[in-house]
């Protein structure tokens, strides 16, 4: 890591194709360089599609994604899910057994509780005190059973959200369908989720809040140098929005993480075991290959890990 006064090639000499487009709930850009325009924008047009069918596919708020239908499941039922589906559903399960529960996608009813969310497509919009099927308060990530290659299965009544792994997950699709050269620099972001590759290191700055570092001035903002890897950051202040899943708890002690791994799933999912755990997180981004960049107001920056960053 290292401030704004360091400087740093961030890309090869040539042509930069972007594209920007608003889907996940952010704006996402497209960058490519060291290629010609027309297959620079075939590349850009096939990430866009991997994205938006990630967006289609695992909407909260759309009645017809695979996420709506597995809400709305009745315990026991199977449910068939996309290929994609199934995959960040896999990926969750896992950076859920490696957190022991701290990182779990079935902590929606908190986000809809309070307002973070709306309540999922065609349920009562007072579903905690209607006749309408409501989560089991007790139904967490182990009550979420996946059959390969695609069926999904809960245990008990439970609502998942994946905003927070499958943003980094349709990144990492998006770079995966683009399937640029070596040759080709390139950068995908989804609202700070992003993922870089290429021949060279790109230089990437973090947007760390006033929250967390008010003494920041432009030319101390820390950045890190990535190269063919991907970074995600999330924050915490006096307003939750991160939970504990395994006991619920509210995580309101400010911070900032930053999380560099080789996929950007990973990267996003492990913001929030960070979040809550601080340092005692360094075991689970081991098992990630990640590297954390955490700050915190009374502490300062903790770095653990270098194998990416």
């Amino acid at each position: 890591m290292r401030n704004a006064s360091t400087p740093l090639d961030t890309g090869p000499s040539g042509t930069v194709c972007e594209s920007i487009r608003p889907l996940l709930g952010t704006f996402v850009t497209i960058g490519v360089r060291g290629l010609e325009r027309a297959p620079a924008e075939a590349a850009i047009a096939k990430g866009f599609a991997a994205i938006e069918r990630v967006h289609s596919l695992m909407s909260f708020h759309s009645a017809d994604s695979d996420l709506a239908r597995v809400n709305r499941a009745a315990s026991g039922r199977s449910v068939r899910v996309a290929p994609e589906t199934f995959a960040v559903l896999e990926l969750a399960h896992t950076v859920s057994k490696f957190s022991s529960g701290v990182f779990d996608v079935t902590v929606a009813p908190l986000l809809v509780a309070r307002g973070i969310l709306p309540p999922p497509a065609q349920t009562d919009a007072n579903v905690f005190t209607s006749n309408a099927r409501p989560p089991d308060p007790e139904a967490c990530w182990s009550d979420v059973l996946l059959e390969p290659p695609d069926t999904v299965r809960i245990r008990r009544p439970l609502w998942i959200d994946l905003g927070g792994i499958a943003k980094g997950f349709a990144v990492d699709l998006a770079a995966s369908e683009m399937a640029l050269a070596e040759t080709a620099s390139w950068q995908i972001n989804a609202g700070g989720d992003l993922r870089v590759g290429g021949p060279t290191t790109q230089l990437i700055a973090l947007k760390v809040p006033v929250l967390a570092s008010p003494t920041l001035t432009r030319d101390m903002r820390p950045f890190i140098e990535l190269k063919n890897g991907s970074l995600a950051s999330s924050a915490c202040s006096e307003t939750p929005v991160h939970f504990l899943g395994h006991d619920h708890a509210v995580i309101v002690a400010p911070g900032f993480v930053s999380v560099v791994a080789k996929q950007c799933a990973i990267a996003d999912a492990l913001t929030k075991v960070v979040l809550a755990k601080g340092k005692q997180s360094e075991s689970v981004l081991a098992a990630f290959d990640a590297s954390a960049y955490f700050y915190s107001p009374e502490a300062g920056w903790w770095i653990s890990g270098n194998k990416f960053a």
